[in-house]
């Protein structure tokens, strides 16, 4: 597994709200 997969999920789990999780998703975008 890759380890920014891995940090990505952490912050994704960490996230309480949908803003918070829209954003993790946006910086997995912008990574790749």
């Amino acid at each position: 597994i890759d380890r920014k997969f891995v940090s990505v999920a952490i912050r994704f789990l960490k996230a309480k709200t949908p803003e918070q999780r829209a954003a993790v998703d946006l910086d997995t975008h912008y990574t790749e």
